[in-house]
């Protein structure tokens, strides 16, 4: 298995040319996401107990064929954002800590305004009707 943390010649070079890689794959796909495409294959590489002959063409033809699979995978399931997919999972309420603090702060809001003298008080009307 190559070792990531220290690249090799090879390595530094299929770096070097990335974003080559990248836009062709983008090309032959005809999808966007490219450089994900190519992350992937290059890892499935990475793992390989022994290197390719040409790893750019190896790289360059696994991502093509994960494009393909995902084109195949979406025209099967449908495209979907993951974030509208959990929209509806969503809870609009605020959360307990939220909650928690809003009432402890609108308490205190309550002795400040029941410390204040009568006069001063009216300019809050409905301070008193107001009360929960």
């Amino acid at each position: 298995m190559a070792n990531l943390a220290e690249p090799d010649a090879a390595t530094n070079r299929l770096w070097a040319g990335w974003s080559r890689l990248r836009a062709q794959v983008e090309r032959m796909t005809r999808r966007t996401d490219g450089e994900d495409l190519l992350h992937d294959a290059y890892v499935s590489m990475a793992g390989l107990a022994t290197a390719p002959r040409n790893d750019e063409a190896f790289l360059v033809h696994a991502a093509v064929n994960r494009g393909r699979d995902a084109f195949r995978r979406e025209a099967v399931r449908g495209s979907c954002e993951p974030v509208e997919a959990i929209d509806w999972l969503r809870d609009p309420a605020p959360i307990q800590d939220e909650v928690m603090i809003a009432k402890a702060r609108l308490a205190r809001v309550r002795e400040g305004i029941d410390r204040l003298t009568p006069r001063t008080r009216e300019i809050f009307p409905d301070a008193a009707a107001r009360r929960v």
